[in-house]
């Protein structure tokens, strides 16, 4: 026996079985899905996303998509998570140059979560040009983004993840592989000419591998952290920049980077930077580079090792000192033959 779902005015959108227990939910399946990775499930999946429903349920299945599914409203997408062997029960295989989940709501508060779901590319390898697995930007030049993404993993998108403008914000037990970019890009805005960036955001607990740009990108952020974090194999381990100059307090606890092209982190033009423990090793370059107008950079506790630069490479100019005697402390275990370079003589190492 089946019931109608009436969502927009007389409109059938979808239709359950009314034997089925109330807490299943209505899935993107009611909505004409099939999940069998051939078939084109775009425009019933953005059915499910237009309706009224505060939660979409992914049920087991692959759904291939040739359009971005976009989301204008508050809403939790929730798939199965993973299973034997690490395969992804619940995931959406993306046909196109094009964004996985675009989040694009045009009022306040509109929050997107995202949980147990793998985003994976199905095109060629090497064809991609743009394109991210999860995409979360208001279409407005007010708002801040707000966003929870937990365990999800996205493969051989553009960025894995964009999130521009974060407030608020949490993404965790997440894992990128072969972004051509950034794994996870967290970033401001420039707004009429003034830069707007985000705050209060953390990642944590999350693994990135292999990709051509960083591990994790955080641009024009503040108050924001890393927790327990891990890049391999990244151009960057950690990017960490910030172009509008606005206060950055970024803190890294417990992270590390192995086999970075370039530098475990690399820092640009930002102030109140914290690296607390981790193991950053056997960069192509410098362990931690501190490039431009970097104030009150803190090292405690980290692990540099096997790096072919320097450990902690300070360039001329790198730490600006001159206002209100900004200085590094850098209580740190260098590895076999680590070495410091700072030209400014101001770092001292305990």
């Amino acid at each position: 026996m089946t019931r109608y779902y009436l969502i927009r005015g007389e409109q059938i959108v979808a239709k359950i079985d009314i034997n089925r227990p109330f807490n299943d939910g209505l899935t993107v399946r009611d909505f004409g899905a099939l999940g069998d990775g051939k078939v084109d499930d775009t425009a019933a999946i953005q059915a499910a996303f237009d309706s009224d429903l505060p939660i979409v349920y992914v049920p087991p299945g692959t759904y291939r998509i040739t359009s971005p599914l976009v989301s204008r409203r508050e809403m939790q997408i929730v798939g199965v998570g993973r299973g034997k062997y690490n395969r992804w029960i619940s995931a959406l295989w993306v046909d196109g140059d094009h964004h996985g989940i675009m989040h694009t709501p045009s009022y306040a508060g509109a929050r997107l979560t995202v949980e147990h779901l793998g985003i994976e590319d199905r095109m060629p390898v090497g064809t991609r040009t743009q394109g991210d697995g999860i995409y979360a930007n208001y279409d407005s030049e007010v708002y801040n983004c707000d966003v929870e993404i937990r365990n999800v993993s996205v493969q051989r998108m553009w960025n894995g993840i964009t999130v521009v403008s974060p407030v608020a914000s949490l993404i965790e037990r997440v894992t990128v592989a072969f972004a051509y970019a950034h794994g996870v890009n967290i970033t401001g805005k420039t707004v009429s000419g003034v830069g707007r960036g985000g705050t209060s955001t953390n990642v944590r607990n999350s693994f990135v591998t292999s990709c051509g740009g960083a591990g994790y990108r955080l641009a024009d952020m503040q108050y924001s952290s890393l927790l327990a974090c891990a890049s391999d194999a990244c151009q960057h381990g950690y990017l960490i920049e910030n172009a509008n100059k606005r206060p950055s307090t970024i803190s890294l606890f417990g992270c590390g980077a192995e086999h970075p092209v370039l530098d475990g982190i690399n820092i640009t033009e930002c102030s109140g930077v914290l690296v607390s423990g981790g193991r950053y090793t056997s960069a192509g370059r410098d362990g931690l580079r501190a490039v431009a107008d970097v104030e009150g950079l803190i090292v405690l506790g980290a692990l540099y090792q096997g790096n072919t630069g320097y450990a902690i490479n300070v360039l001329e100019g790198g730490v600006n000192v001159h206002e209100g005697g900004r200085v590094i402390c850098c209580v740190t275990n260098l590895g076999n033959g680590g070495e410091i370079n700072d030209p400014h003589s101001i770092m001292t190492l305990l």
